[in-house]
């Protein structure tokens, strides 16, 4: 997951905000007011009772199984085949997940369960149901912008897709009331403080979306093996025979997570990658707009396509496993409590897409703490953010495409280099360097070079876990 290891950076600092050697106290500040926290305070809560680490991995795994009991509260709710949610578990490994988008994940089930008692409500409406909504719109709030502004679309699209339209306007669009206010509010208040979100989105129309969408369901990037599981996903569907549902209301969902996909910007707000993100919701929705004819066969089918993708995301999650062990073995020798930063010339893996390497540096700032250069904590929603005039900036990128224009007064500032490349490129990448950097270890494809003049370090202080 690319953005894991930042995310884990974020927690460790939270869990370990009060720490006197470190000292993060007088360097970040918490920021509990940001659509994006649910994710991160359920992480927090369980780094109370077991390492920052762990807790990470947990909080993806309940991302994980969240997906298909959200996915089957769907179905249920339109008297569907139950079985068609097991399809969820590997939709959740899909381009959120390689890109590490773990505010998204969290986000995702709970959009389908709102979805799903909307859905209840416009067949039946209660108060309690309508409570329900409520309950799930102000936590969707905490979770994910773009998932609650998804939600709302996707419910005002059943509301008028309904037959008793004016009474449901106000059961179904009143529990937003409220979460969609203090979204705005909180976007006022980002577009006046963060120069990059007012700038004119990228939007990147075309065909090749429909060509990426195989891809998207089950991987980040291009993907031979994403396509053949997607081709898979289809024929578990089509075993069971669908035909496409008579009820206007079921395709509210699939309506505006296929306008999403087809037409959302590329970026926009200062985030990247929107339209994919929608690829899942659209999978579900579509199977969702489908009635089907449950047989044995087709259920036998869903099961080993199930298992035998789950089969092959463990092997190739082993994989990955091994080949970054070099790097743990690498943050092992680095004392605690420097600043690192962390060049990208092989953020790509072997195993696994997309540039999985890109912020592993993260995870020498959850194991040692110190400071690591690009930090998510310079953007605006995150829970942890640097406090005015602190974060030691460095322009341009960190993927040095010439080194002569890297920032080398900035890195300069920094106690320790470190990167991933699988040939010594250290006479090209520091020719311009104005300091020395003296390489202190290398292990497999990892290199770690001290900045020899740096005095930017803060003194021994102990790990604040251990790996």
């Amino acid at each position: 997951m690319v953005d894991l290891p930042e995310h884990a950076a974020q927690v460790a600092i939270w869990r370990y905000f009060a720490d006197g050697c470190q000292q993060f106290a007088a360097q970040y500040e918490l920021n509990f007011g940001t659509p994006y926290l649910l994710a991160y305070l359920l992480a927090r809560t369980i780094a109370i009772f077991t390492s920052v680490s762990v807790a990470v991995n947990a909080t993806v795994f309940l991302c994980v199984v969240a997906m298909p009991l959200a996915f089957r509260r769907l179905l249920v709710a339109a008297h569907r085949d139950p079985w068609l949610s097991l399809l969820g578990f590997p939709l959740a490994f899909g381009f959120s997940f390689y890109w590490g988008f773990l505010a998204f994940l969290a986000a995702m089930p709970l959009a389908v369960v709102f979805i799903a008692v909307a859905y209840e409500q416009s067949e039946h409406p209660t108060r309690p149901r309508a409570a329900m909504l409520f309950v799930l719109a102000c936590l969707l709030v905490t979770a994910h912008a773009l998932m609650t502004l998804f939600a709302a679309a996707a419910v005002f699209a059943l509301a008028v897709l309904s037959p008793h339209r004016r009474r449901l306007a106000v059961m179904l669009l009143a529990p937003m009331a409220v979460p969609l206010m203090a979204l705005l509010g909180w976007t006022q208040r980002m577009r006046a403080s963060v120069s990059a979100v007012r700038s004119d989105p990228q939007w990147d129309i075309g065909l090749f979306r429909l060509v990426h969408l195989p891809s998207a369901l089950l991987a980040g990037e291009w993907d031979g093996a994403a396509v053949a599981g997607a081709f898979l996903l289809v024929a578990a569907v089509a075993l069971a025979r669908p035909h496409p549902s008579r009820d206007p209301r079921r395709w509210a969902f699939a309506v505006v997570a296929a306008a999403g996909y087809l037409f959302a910007p590329q970026a926009a707000f200062g985030t990247v990658f929107l339209y994919a993100r929608f690829a899942v919701p659209l999978f579900i929705a579509l199977v969702f707009a489908l009635d089907e004819r449950a047989s044995a066969i087709g259920r036998a089918f869903i099961v080993l396509t199930v298992v035998g993708w789950m089969a092959f995301l463990t092997i190739r999650f082993h994989r990955f496993h091994n080949e970054s062990a070099d790097f743990a073995r690498l943050v092992d020798a680095m004392p605690a409590a420097r600043r690192v930063l962390q060049f990208n010339v092989d953020a790509y893996s072997d195993v696994t897409p997309c540039p999985v390497y890109s912020h592993f540096a993260g995870y020498y700032q959850r194991q040692k703490g110190g400071t690591i250069a690009w930090s998510f904590a310079h953007s605006f929603p995150t829970v942890v953010r640097y406090r005015p005039g602190v974060e030691l900036l460095v322009r341009g990128s960190s993927f040095p495409r010439d080194p002569s224009r890297i920032d080398w007064p900035s890195v300069a500032r920094y106690d320790d280099v470190i990167f991933r490349s699988r040939r010594d490129i250290t006479a090209v990448l520091f020719s311009h360097a104005p300091r020395t950097f003296v390489l202190r270890a290398r292990s497999g494809a990892w290199w770690w070079f001290e900045n020899t003049a740096a005095t930017g370090r803060k003194g021994p202080c102990p790990p604040l876990e251990a790996r």
